[in-house]
């Protein structure tokens, strides 16, 4: 699905690089599929039908890091998880977790007057 996301970005926004505005993208991409998603189970957008829809979202697949969207009784989402974000060769690229990293991370990071695009690849 990430993939695909990102192949629709890089078509339609030919001046942007998907790497950098994958975050934003990413999480409103998801606002979408929750919002389509509760709508479809309502099947109207009738306030209080759409509200419990919504709040029985169970989303396993998506595009963020993190388990299925599903919101606990405060509308929380409880499955996202954070990731370390490592800028690495002028891209902002995900080092942990493991099973969402693009690559491993460089730790400690050498100071910023000793970086080079060849030591932190």
């Amino acid at each position: 699905m990430t993939d695909a996301l990102a192949a629709a970005f890089k078509a339609a926004h030919t001046g942007h690089r998907f790497e950098v505005d994958c975050f934003n993208v990413g999480f409103t991409f998801e606002a979408l599929l929750i919002a389509a998603d509760g709508f479809k189970r309502a099947g109207s957008a009738n306030g209080p039908n759409l509200m419990t829809a919504i709040r029985a979202t169970d989303i396993p697949e998506h595009v963020m890091t993190g388990g299925p969207i599903k919101f606990d009784d405060k509308g929380q989402n409880n499955n996202i998880r954070s990731a370390v974000v490592q800028n690495r060769n002028q891209t902002p690229t995900v080092v942990l977790p493991e099973s969402a990293a693009t690559m491993t991370p460089v730790l400690p990071m050498p100071p910023w007057q000793r970086r080079t695009a060849n030591r932190q690849s």
